[in-house]
């Protein structure tokens, strides 16, 4: 893992190797709460709390091979597979390195969105096209949201639950109030993956066609940047206005 220190583009330090990263559809495998990263290990069926200058300092078994990660308020949620084929999300103390509720699906996920408060996450799982929102206060799915597509990933902005379908090349969009799903779905590049919101906009990894699609939350107008090699992810530093893509040679 490398840390890239974002005022000078300069790689700032290397991590050693802690496990194996996340496979297949799904992510992001990597979050930030805590001053520390907490890494998804698929293999290992665990997460890695890794300090930035520092070896990994706790492995935490979540009994399933994670898939993605979010943060907020000093709570890791991880959501994984099974070894049944099932799906599982759960909940770690950042502060005391614990897994807290462990919360079953139906289906393994393949990505989450968090609102910053923490109170509310989104859970996507692709064999029942739909996105499961969890009440983190009552530990527990509320209610199931059904989608035209199948979705991949997830992010929260601007009141909004932004779900990626890669398999039909579009951006659905989801009230996180209401839950009312918006359509049409929005088009975007071929083969859409990794999603974050900030600095005004929708910004979606398009792995099949080498670009970026940015998206107008007031009007869902789509934009392209064209980078090139396989768009896998993408992250958003909203005080920085500064947008970082992952690309796939």
């Amino acid at each position: 893992m490398t840390v890239v220190d974002p005022a000078a583009n300069r790689v700032q330090v290397t991590i050693p190797a802690s496990g194996s990263g996340p496979v297949g559809p799904g992510g992001p495998g990597l979050a930030f709460a805590s001053g520390s990263l907490w890494v998804a290990n698929y293999d290992q069926r665990q997460v890695v709390r890794v300090e930035p200058d520092a070896d990994p300092t706790a492995r935490i078994s979540v009994r399933a091979s994670p898939t993605a990660v979010v943060a907020a308020q000093d709570a890791v949620w991880v959501a994984g597979r099974t070894q049944s084929g099932g799906g599982l999300v759960v909940r770690i103390d950042a502060g005391a390195n614990r897994v807290g509720e462990t919360i079953p699906l139906r289906h393994p996920p393949t990505g989450l969105a968090i609102t910053p408060d923490g109170r509310r996450v989104w859970v996507a799982t692709a064999a029942d096209r739909a996105v499961h929102q969890i009440d983190t206060a009552a530990g527990g799915v509320v209610k199931q949201i059904d989608l035209p597509e199948a979705p991949n990933q997830a992010a929260y902005g601007d009141g909004v639950v932004w779900v990626t379908s890669t398999k039909g090349d579009a951006v659905m969009r989801i009230d996180a109030d209401t839950s009312e799903v918006k359509t049409p779905p929005i088009r975007v590049g071929n083969g859409p993956s990794g999603i974050d919101f900030g600095a005004d906009r929708v910004w979606v990894a398009n792995s099949e066609d080498g670009t970026v699609s940015t998206i107008d939350p007031q009007t869902n107008e789509v934009g392209t940047r064209r980078l090139g090699f396989r768009p896998a992810a993408v992250a958003v530093v909203a005080e920085r206005r500064a947008v970082w893509v992952a690309l796939a040679a």
